[in-house]
């Protein structure tokens, strides 16, 4: 398991595109709390993204 900070929701959000499309398991993190869970550990990548909220999408 890889653990990259990312400071920028959106760079965060391309960089987890570009690893799914390479086959890779991603997970994406926002409380260094949630690292030490098991779903985590299961990811190849995992990706903290500092000071920024979760992305809120709207749905119809």
């Amino acid at each position: 398991m890889k653990v990259l900070k990312v400071n920028d929701r959106r760079v965060a959000e391309k960089l987890r595109m570009r690893l799914l499309r390479k086959g890779m398991v991603v997970a994406e993190v926002y409380k260094e709390d949630d690292l030490k869970k098991d779903f985590v550990k299961k990811a190849n990548v995992v990706l903290f993204v500092k000071n920024e909220e979760p992305q809120k999408r709207l749905t119809l």
